[in-house]
């Protein structure tokens, strides 16, 4: 795997462009160059850029500079979906679907608000993942991203308890 499809896939599955990149490694001025270096107009950034995006997304750098790290790091991450990773017109489906699942936590945020027994609604929430996580452990278990999402709904959902 390229390099730089490798950087596609990570900020797709973070819902990252270059802009909200640069801006999260905190150096806004970086966007050009993983930009260009996503378009295949650069090969290999600087260490300055790649350095702070491998900590970002917790790969090694070398993963950056090397087609077989890449695909290491992609196997390892569960990025291969059928042998590739998705293309970029892949992945805009897969932003859209990330903005509605977004979309469908506020609702869910506000509900629980609103709702007068928040623990049991906390309590019914564990009930439910516990029963996905169940049901997805002949599948391997829940894909990193999934359980991580999880846990960050379930945080806010007890910040709402506060």
């Amino acid at each position: 795997m390229e390099p730089r499809e490798l950087l596609r896939a990570l900020m797709s599955r973070a819902g990252d462009n270059p802009n909200s990149l640069a801006a999260a490694i905190r150096d806004p001025s970086k966007q050009g160059q993983i930009w260009r270096f996503l378009q295949g107009q650069t090969k290999e950034p600087r260490a300055t850029t790649l350095d702070p995006i491998a900590a970002r997304y917790g790969v090694p750098v070398e993963a950056f500079r090397s087609w077989d790290a890449a695909s290491r790091v992609a196997e390892e991450l569960g990025l291969l979906d059928g042998g590739s990773v998705p293309s970029k017109e892949e992945a805009v489906p897969m932003k859209n679907q990330a903005a509605e699942l977004t979309a469908v936590q506020v609702v869910l945020l506000a509900l629980i608000n609103s709702h007068s027994d928040k623990g049991a609604l906390l309590a019914a929430f564990d009930g439910i993942v516990s029963g996905i996580q169940h049901a997805s452990e002949n599948a391997g278990g829940l894909p990193e991203a999934t359980r991580v999402a999880l846990q960050r709904f379930r945080t806010q959902i007890a910040g709402q308890l506060g």
